[in-house]
């Protein structure tokens, strides 16, 4: 091991030395920085009032990827390549592009920057320290030979870790520089296949078990001694380096950078090697040995005292705009910036359920104007606003393939989703409703005239006024046996159409010379057909015929000889020996049938037993179809 002491005085006076030089320049107001475009977040006020609870540390991580400690030196991601040169990944968690830096050595396996951000590389023998100024570099720490170095990093303690390809130590150089290089950990199996790196006070390793990449969460310390790992995950195959920038972990291949995401253990790309400097084989967030910590504040006075900071779930307290503001500081050396950051709630449309469209069809194919939800739909909503309807929800959500306003569909029902966007700003709101096709009732066909359909039957008054009862034609108007419709009845056919003019289900045939009635009937799903038939006007000449008719009011049969009998009269002798006349009590229960001609009336008995006093209603039925009704009394 004289490698060690041969490196440890070199080591020692370069690490202190930069430590006491960045340590003498601290930041303590943001005006001496040049500052950025200010951070905007828009949110989506769901209820309207303007206000909404924000996840500050969601706002707090953007705000310190954003702008960093430096405006000038944002997030960004350092790789190294197997041609010896490194290049930087600006901006890995928003729109990332590649910067080539600079030409070293090669191949580089590894790169690390430390607690003040210092850049460091090496090969497979020795350490470099890199002056990124003018791409200049020193050798800081060559190995013994044989031994084949593939890892370097920092803690955010300014401590050095290094491991080797060929056995499972991970060694460490402690940042005072009072002790020789020493192994930190033993994993006892396996070789490190890429960087140890700090993220949430954790640190994470690429680990090389002789047949796949995982990820070692190593439990450490305050002063960043081992304590305990666990195997969290196994990594995409050759995942030689690990690093952390502003919260985030990545791993990197030969050919692709990736953001791993520790609490669903899944992995999201952010680029791939398309640079054309060899493979990549390490990387190094930019910041990564720092510590930077980011908080909210109500106002700049609270930012630049560090006082009152807000709370991790926040209601902004302004409606429409307010701004906050972010501290960013370095924990290591009390460096810090701020800057404001501009909250926008904007309101969501606020829309009323709609009302499903129906439609009353038998065809194949229907066409509904989606615009006819938008007055029930837009009643509650004060901003100008942009209608679109979607088949699917995602698309509603997204805003994408529209349907024609006039829309087809072949199907009896279907959802249809309606997108409210504000024309001023990306707030929307989506909401949906039903298309419904429903049947209407199957009815006779039309007719010309009587002889195809008509109603003959009709009845008199007790004053002798001749009527149809129009409802008995139910039967010959409705085909597909139902016996629940309604049925309404107009003298035309464009009345029955709209609605207008309706005539009574007791029409009087002396009411004018309407002889061809048309029906609107409908269903229980609110769908009307229409039909027709005529009225057999003969029942003028029944009228006539019946017209004589008469009866007794009441009649008493207590065996007295008088009114003992109730019967008809008035009735021509030929009309009389065929008319039935039917008796009934006053709940419809008939007691008593007979033809006036042959017997001298109703006694009172049911069955041979006398009915009570009451009134009791009869019907007069004539062979020629006419009928005539009434009521009278029995009084004992």
């Amino acid at each position: 091991m004289s490698w060690i002491f041969n490196v440890v005085w070199i080591l020692s006076q370069f690490l202190s030395t930069t430590l006491v030089t960045q340590a003498s320049t601290i930041l303590t107001s943001s005006a001496l920085k040049p500052q950025p475009p200010t951070l905007q977040f828009k949110y989506c006020d769901p209820d309207g009032d303007g206000k909404i609870e924000l996840n500050l540390e969601q706002i707090s991580q953007e705000a310190l990827n954003y702008y960093g400690l430096d405006p000038n030196d944002p997030e960004a991601i350092l790789i190294c390549n197997s041609d010896g040169s490194y290049v930087k990944l600006n901006n890995p968690s928003q729109e990332p592009t590649l910067e080539y830096i600079c030409q070293v050595v090669g191949p580089l396996t590894d790169i690390a920057v430390n607690d003040v951000g210092d850049v460091f590389v090496n090969t497979f023998l020795s350490i470099y320290k890199m002056d990124a100024t003018d791409c200049s570099y020193s050798s800081v720490f060559p190995v013994i030979y044989g031994e084949v170095l593939n890892s370097l990093s920092f803690d955010t303690g300014g401590n050095m870790y290094f491991g080797f390809a060929d056995h499972s130590k991970v060694y460490r150089y402690d940042a005072d520089g009072l002790t020789d290089p020493y192994i930190w950990h033993d994993f006892g199996q396996g070789n490190a296949g890429g960087d140890f790196v700090m993220v949430d006070g954790k640190l994470y390793i690429s680990w090389d078990d002789g047949s796949f990449n995982r990820l070692y969460e190593v439990t450490v310390d305050a002063d960043y001694n081992y304590v305990s790992h666990i195997d969290k995950m196994e990594l995409p195959e050759g995942t030689y380096g690990l690093a952390s920038e502003f919260g985030s972990l990545y791993g990197v291949t030969i050919d692709w950078l990736y953001r791993i995401k520790l609490d669903t253990h899944t992995f999201e790309s952010v680029i791939y090697n398309t640079f054309g400097n060899g493979d990549w084989y390490g990387a190094a967030g930019l910041h990564e040995g720092m510590i930077l910590n980011a908080a909210l504040f109500s106002s700049s006075s609270d930012a630049n005292n560090n006082t009152n900071p807000l709370p991790p779930l926040w209601t902004n307290t302004q409606s429409g705009q307010q701004t906050i503001y972010v501290r960013i500081e370095n924990e290591t050396t009390g460096e810090y910036v701020i800057h404001p950051v501009i909250i926008t709630v904007n309101n969501t449309p606020q829309l009323t359920q709609p009302e499903n469209l129906m439609q009353c069809s038998d065809d194949e194919v229907n066409t509904f104007d989606l615009q006819l939800v938008e007055d029930e739909l837009l009643q509650n909503v004060t901003e100008s606003v942009v209608v679109s309807y979607h088949e699917l929800p995602e698309h509603a959500d997204s805003g994408t393939d529209p349907l024609p306003v006039l829309f087809e569909m072949d199907v009896s029902q279907k959802t249809i989703y309606v997108r409210v966007k504000n024309r001023n700003n990306d707030c929307y709101a989506v909401t949906n409703f039903q298309l419904i096709v429903k049947s209407s009732p199957e009815l006779a066909p039309l007719v010309t005239n009587r002889t195809e359909r008509s109603l003959s039957q009709c009845y008199i008054t007790t004053s002798g006024r001749g009527y149809f009862m129009l409802d008995e034609m139910y039967q010959q108007i409705v085909m597909d046996g139902n016996s629940n419709y309604i049925l309404k009845y107009y003298s035309s056919f464009s009345d029955a159409q709209n609605g207008y003019n309706r005539i009574p289900k007791l029409f009087y045939s002396d009411e004018g010379s309407v002889y061809e009635i048309f029906v609107a009937v409908t269903n229980d799903d609110g769908c009307t057909s229409i039909s027709n038939f005529f009225l057999d006007g003969n029942c003028v000449k029944y009228t006539l015929d019946l017209g004589s008719i008469n009866f007794p009011n009441f009649f008493t049969p207590n065996g007295d000889g008088i009114h003992d009998f109730w019967n008809i009269y008035g009735v021509s002798e030929k009309l009389q020996k065929e008319t039935i006349v039917t008796i009934y009590d006053r709940f419809g229960k008939k007691i008593f049938g007979f033809k006036p001609y042959n017997i001298i009336g109703w006694d009172g008995t049911y069955n041979g037993r006398p009915m009570p006093s009451s009134d009791y209603w009869f019907e007069v039925a004539t062979p020629i179809g006419a009928r005539f009704t009434g009521h009278f009394s029995l009084k004992r």
